[in-house]
């Protein structure tokens, strides 16, 4: 795919291509201007609340005998979004228990969003392989909820058994707050092992929904953790809440360019089971209703301004 220059509010984003992933760096005619978009980068797209594993953590509050959101509505949502500029993340729950997964992703693909990823748990990959193999080509990346040692290994036999391990197309989601450190670098350990192409998104713990009622382990080593990552060549990413909660380490090893942590920046989250939207996932102190005429520049500018970021009128 070739790279592309987009406009998007007072910047422009350069889209690059490489080994299947997807690098978007941001670049302004002004120096030192405050960037302001009018279209999210990212969107998290919550499909359904059913889950049947039942993590004590879980900040979702997923069930077994949840809901699903309703297709008409995951529709309406995704013909507002700005095909070449956002980024989409379908989750839940466990996306691949929604009755329509595969129509979702497939329309998607006709909308023309060429980057688009979903968020399983790793024992669904089993549980569901047909599924998995029907979904995969219409992804541009998967992500897979790491809870343990030893899941890792398993997950990569169980895709390789489909033909569906593409290790550049796959990101190890790992919340470090509920691990040892020893138990943490096992892990690592065990991705550059058995998928040393693949990606790990470190989460920041949440503590809504179930989650309240677990007391994360904040990482005191986290240092000597992002050492032995970047000694191994692990390729980490991090989201919105871990940074926050280890900025001091963030700072220490990466550039202000390179991580956000203003929640509803260039990001949202919507919602399509209780069918709103809001600033992110856990973020929701500012919610906004999802209408027929659901427009996606619009909601986004609300979010913007709840968080008291610079909008366009």
């Amino acid at each position: 795919m070739e790279n592309k220059f987009l406009k998007n509010g007072n910047y422009y984003i350069l889209l690059d291509y490489q080994d299947n992933k997807r690098v978007a760096l941001r670049l302004s005619e002004t120096p030192d201007v405050e960037l302001t978009p009018e279209h999210p980068e990212l969107v998290d797209i919550k499909l359904t609340d059913v889950c049947h594993i039942g993590c004590t953590w879980c900040y979702q509050d997923s069930r077994s005998d949840s809901v699903h959101g309703k297709l008409e509505t995951i529709k309406t949502v995704i013909k507002s979004l700005n095909p070449e500029i956002t980024e989409v993340a379908f989750g839940g729950g466990d996306v691949l228990q929604h009755p329509d997964i595969v129509e979702i992703l497939k329309f998607s693909r006709e909308h023309g969003l060429n980057s688009s990823n979903i968020t399983m748990n790793w024992q669904s990959i089993m549980r569901y392989p047909d599924k998995v193999k029907e979904v995969m080509p219409h992804l541009d990346a998967i992500g897979v909820s790491i809870t343990g040692r030893g899941q890792i290994g398993k997950v990569v036999e169980s895709l390789r058994e489909i033909n569906c391990h593409i290790p550049s197309r796959i990101c190890f989601h790992v919340i470090p707050d509920l691990y040892s450190k020893e138990l943490l670098l096992k892990i690592l350990a065990e991705v550059k092992e058995e998928s040393p192409e693949s990606d790990v998104l470190f989460l920041g713990y949440k503590t809504n929904g179930r989650g309240k009622n677990v007391t994360p382990v904040h990482v005191e080593s986290m240092r000597e953790i992002i050492e032995y990552i970047i000694k191994n060549k692990v390729s980490l990413q991090c989201d919105t809440k871990f940074v926050k909660d280890y900025i001091d380490v963030v700072k220490e090893v990466s550039s202000k360019l390179t991580y956000d942590i203003k929640e509803g920046e260039y990001s949202m989250n919507i919602d399509c089971v209780e069918e709103f939207y809001s600033q992110s996932s856990y973020n929701l102190a500012f919610q906004g209703k999802i209408t027929e005429d659901f427009d996606i520049t619009r909601a986004f500018s609300e979010v913007r301004k709840y968080g008291n970021l610079k909008t366009f009128n």
